[in-house]
């Protein structure tokens, strides 16, 4: 939740705090998918930060470096698996929230958190809308991801592929 009664942050401190979330993308897309909705939050906020903001960075950054033995581990099986969740009307602006997770067994692949577009009147409509804005990446790696077809050509670089029958 955003209070609007707080202080906005000096230009210096805010220099930082931008210095800071603008470092957390990196982190979160390659060893800590754990912290993407907190990222989404701070990428934000970085116009104009205030107290808060601060306060729910440095708890982040204590977060990060209190939990540095969770490392990410991915096995793989057969089978992709997809989820997708939204939250209705977190945003100040009415607006949902959305998450999508891959996995090819254990450990996220593929993963995203992103605030959606479009203002919905119901949490249900804001789960289709998640649904949706994830279903071109859940068609692409079902075409391109087939685990028998896959063959690797040093010379060529190429997948051989076939469309998923519906």
């Amino acid at each position: 939740m955003i209070n609007e009664n707080c202080m906005v942050l000096k230009e210096d401190k805010a220099q930082f705090f931008h210095h800071l979330v603008a470092k957390l993308p990196y982190l979160c897309r390659h060893t800590r998918q754990d912290i993407q909705t907190a990222v989404a939050f701070f990428c934000t906020r970085v116009k104009r930060p205030d107290e808060d903001d601060y306060k729910k960075l440095v708890r982040a950054m204590q977060y990060l470096c209190g939990s540095k033995h969770i490392t990410l581990i991915i096995e793989a099986n057969e089978h992709l698996n997809w989820w997708m969740d939204s939250s209705y009307t977190v945003h100040p602006d009415i607006h949902s929230h959305s998450s999508v997770y891959m996995t090819l067994g254990k450990g996220a692949t593929y993963s995203g958190s992103f605030k959606q577009k479009l203002n919905m009147k119901s949490s249900m409509e804001a789960e289709l809308v998640a649904t949706d804005d994830a279903m071109g990446q859940i068609l692409w790696t079902g075409i391109s991801w087939q685990p028998k077809d896959i063959m690797y050509q040093q010379q060529l670089c190429t997948r051989t592929t076939r469309v998923p029958s519906c």
